[in-house]
């Protein structure tokens, strides 16, 4: 084995010529893969390795690593190339391979431990950038369970993840209030993909899962190619959302006569009030176009949203708007219109929406909602039918009672509909 000079600047150093020297693995607490593990490393490199600080940059510890300015410079400019600079966090590690002579070599930054950035010097003073990802094992998990006070309480103790719980909901907010319309003894199965690699567990897609409930009915869900259907192959989105945020509960409903608790008199409540959280996003209900933004009288804050067939959505008390709406912007089912807050005549910080048809104000929550028109595509439909088939076996044949979480057989046509991993933040 040849022989190699360690600086003494930095233990780092010392720490990766013991490790090409001995063969002993000393990388502390084997959250990311050991340096060289995935790449040739040739004998005759030098490792030093440190974490992003507090406040710091990939530029700022390159250079107290002891490369130039100007190497630092153009790793950064060929790094902003791919990555969005501005999400690098403290802790984010990175590793600074160098000949034994000194020269600059390769700089390894991982923004997490699902892979990292390759960084080599080129020709002409250049800098080369390659994405290195590690493979991920994906596999299929199931959970079947009873509410018996709400859904949110029922998954967490048999140990489902939160973001899968959030899933679950986004799956049927179309068809299903979670906030409203469960109740004890309504039961639930939930098919979704979880993948694994060295020092990491994500939580992915819900693929199949099915709702049965005393005030909702029986409804299933089906993914194919990112959206969902019932088992007739219907989508299962509706023209608009159930609800325009998540929230606490209905502090006021729509009213022809109402005792306002700021003007101290009755008179017409035509709206319902979310009670949520000062903050609390609120999204556009359907697809549409902004007619108005800005002060609306006692509404305070307000935004007003257009949608076809001459339905208008009115967003009112709000804290601030979203940045990314002016008057006449499109703006698409669940993109955030808001933040919830207390402008205008208001007593607590709470979401007015209004609903109207035709210039006439409605109860929103009397209203049938229609659903999409869209329906499998025609060349999908046998593939839709596999992974239906799949899908209820899974779901029939799987879950006798209620447990945690477990690895399900992955069906080849279930399987083979996992999306790909979206790994870094890119620009």
């Amino acid at each position: 084995m040849r022989r190699l000079l360690a600086s003494e600047e930095t233990a780092g150093w010392l720490v990766a010529v013991l490790v090409m020297m001995t063969g002993v693995a000393l990388w502390e607490g084997g959250v990311f893969p050991k340096p060289g593990e995935n790449s040739s490393l040739l004998p005759d490199l030098v490792l030093s390795s440190g974490t992003i600080p507090s406040g710091g940059s990939v530029y700022q510890s390159v250079v107290k690593q002891g490369l130039t300015r100007q190497q630092a410079y153009r790793i950064d400019r060929a790094l902003g190339k791919v990555f969005r600079l501005s999400s690098t966090q403290p802790g984010d590690l990175y590793e600074i391979f160098r000949s034994t002579m000194g020269y600059f070599v390769e700089l390894r930054y991982w923004p997490n431990n699902l892979g990292y950035f390759s960084i080599k010097p080129s020709s002409g003073d250049q800098m080369v950038v390659v994405k290195e990802e590690l493979p991920l094992r994906e596999e299929l998990v199931g959970v079947k369970g009873t509410i018996q006070s709400s859904l949110w309480e029922a998954m967490v103790d048999q140990g489902v993840p939160p973001e899968t719980i959030y899933r679950f909901t986004e799956v049927f907010a179309w068809k299903i209030d979670f906030l409203t319309e469960p109740r004890r003894g309504d039961e639930y199965k939930m098919i979704w993909v979880r993948k694994s690699g060295t020092g990491v567990k994500q939580q992915g897609e819900v693929l199949c899962a099915q709702y049965k409930g005393r005030e909702t009915g029986e409804v299933f869900a089906f993914r194919l190619k990112d959206e969902y259907y019932d088992e007739a192959g219907r989508s299962l989105r509706s023209e608009f959302l159930r609800a325009p945020l998540n929230y606490r509960r209905i502090s006021s409903g729509f009213s022809n006569r109402r005792y306002h608790p700021v003007l101290r008199y009755y008179r017409p409540h035509h709206g319902i009030d979310y009670a949520a959280a000062y903050g609390t996003p609120a999204v556009s209900v359907g697809n549409g176009r902004v007619i108005a933004i800005g002060w609306d009288g006692g509404l305070g804050k307000a935004v007003r949203v257009r949608h076809q067939n001459g339905y208008v959505s009115i967003y009112g008390h709000l804290s601030r708007f979203s940045d990314k709406i002016h008057v006449g912007s499109s703006i698409q089912q669940g993109q955030l219109v808001g933040y919830v807050g207390s402008s205008g005549l208001s007593t607590g910080p709470h979401l007015h929406f209004g609903f109207e048809k035709d210039g006439r104000m409605m109860n929103f929550l009397s209203i049938k909602l229609k659903p999409a028109k869209k329906t499998v595509d025609p060349q999908d439909e046998r593939e839709f039918a596999q992974i239906k088939r799949e899908g209820y076996a899974i779901l029939s044949q799987m879950f006798r009672t209620s447990e945690e979480p477990k690895e399900v057989p992955a069906f080849q046509q279930l399987a083979s509909s996992i999306p790909a991993t979206k790994q870094t933040p890119s620009q």
